[in-house]
This record gives C-alpha cells, sequence and structure tokens, in this order.
C-alpha cells in the first residue's frame, strides 16, 4: 500500500491496478 486507494473499486482491490 505505497499509494491511497483510488475511489475505482470502492478502495477494495485499487491497489491492484497502481502495480
Amino acid at each position: 500500500m505505497d499509494r491511497p486507494p483510488l475511489v475505482v473499486n470502492g478502495g477494495r482491490n485499487t491497489n491492484q491496478f497502481l502495480i
């Protein structure tokens, strides 16, 4: 979780999109 979760999927698995 280096970057803050976006409001794409409600902040659940948004971290996978930032990889």
